[in-house]
């Protein structure tokens, strides 16, 4: 159908010819011979996209009723999709032939795609489309009258104010929809944390860095402060050296410990209610990536403890044998040195429950590894 070939060839050309790289290529001559296909044509072009585009809007759909595609076929699921491109390929067309930007029957077509756009927007204000944002239109109509700016050699005094003012209204009507969606959880001032937790103190010199299992286990989030730039009250400090490094020692130490956190508390909760899940994984083992991810991917290898803790220069040391998993037994050096090597965290999950957090300080053979902790 022509609905079918606008949308899976007609569309998926335009991104090609409006994609940032071919203004960027090295291969000019080549770009050029593409795009001045694309000019030959280009009011054949503009009148298909704007009679296809008027029919879409009016169906409020983008299905093109064949219930399949093959495997790599371009599909648009939004009007972002089908304007975007358009309005890129203009951008990059109308500025380097001139005599596209002269014929008064491209400018007319560019008007008229405005006014499809305004549909659009009507449309999305409704509620009336579906996967559509108000931040999606702002940017097809800034790349469309940044693309109408070739026409304004011949605008009267009038229509260039009227433009100019266009522009400078629809650039601060994005600015505010993107303000407006952006959380802010420091509006009256960020608290500091409560002295009660070893974990989450007023000053990070006095916070450990290694995760407790108290610390797992509590469902009390830790205080996250924010940026100075983005809000002056994303921190309980004044600006200055302490406040930046305390927001930095926070947000990386909740980046890298969140997920194993969250991944730890999940398998235990498992194992609680035993779940069939938690009794596979504990007999072999097996990779942990729970439904939704929440951060969370992390290898669980049954093992058993071969020797007492004792007592060593850093702390308590002791043996125990692993259970590799079959990928590994054909090649278990490699398996050794990526995943389990020296100075690995690991966090040992006792029959009791109780939880023991240990690096490796020994390189494992035969199955084994020498864990402190």
């Amino acid at each position: 159908s022509t609905t079918l070939s606008f949308q899976r060839i007609f569309v998926a050309f335009l991104f090609i010819t409006g994609h940032s790289g071919l203004a960027k290529s090295s291969l000019k001559s080549s770009v050029n011979v593409l795009l001045a296909s694309v000019v030959a044509n280009i009011l054949p072009l503009l009148v298909t996209f704007i009679t296809h585009t008027q029919d879409l809007l009016l169906n409020r759909s983008l299905d093109d009723t064949t219930g399949h595609a093959k495997a790599g076929s371009f599909i648009p699921v939004s009007f972002m999709q089908v304007f975007a491109p358009l309005a890129a390929t203009m951008s990059l067309i109308l500025p380097r032939f001139t005599q596209v930007s002269r014929d008064s029957r491209v400018k007319n077509a560019i008007k008229e795609i405005q006014t499809l756009v305004d549909i659009w927007q009507g449309s999305v204000k409704a509620g009336t489309l579906e996967v559509e944002s108000l931040r999606a239109v702002s940017l097809v109509k800034i790349s469309l009258t940044r693309a109408s700016r070739v026409f304004e050699d011949s605008m009267s005094l009038e229509e260039l104010l009227a433009a100019r003012r266009q522009k400078v209204d629809l650039e601060m009507q994005s600015q505010v929809e993107k303000q407006t969606t952006q959380v802010i959880p420091w509006r009256e001032g960020l608290q500091p944390p409560d002295e009660d937790v070893a974990w989450d103190k007023a000053s990070y010199r006095q916070m450990t860095i290694m995760p407790t299992e108290e610390e797992i286990m509590s469902e009390k989030p830790s205080v996250i402060p924010g940026n100075y730039a983005f809000n002056s009250f994303s921190h309980w400090l004044p600006p200055g050296p302490e406040r930046m490094l305390d927001t930095q020692f926070r947000l990386l130490r909740h980046d890298k410990l969140e997920g194993f956190k969250v991944g730890i508390r999940m398998i235990v909760e498992k194992i609680s209610c035993a779940s069939k899940e938690a009794v596979t994984l504990l007999r072999d083992g097996g990779r942990f990536t729970p439904k939704g991810n929440q951060g969370v991917d992390m290898d669980i290898y049954p093992c058993s403890i071969t020797t007492a803790f004792a007592s060593v220069r850093h702390g308590m040391s002791a043996e125990i044998r692993i259970k590799l998993p079959v990928i590994a037994q054909k090649q278990p050096q490699i398996f050794w040195e990526k995943r389990l090597r020296r100075g690995a965290l690991l966090c040992l999950i006792c029959e009791d429950r109780r939880l023991r957090f240990v690096t490796v300080s020994e390189d494992g053979s035969k199955g084994r590894k020498r864990l402190e902790g």
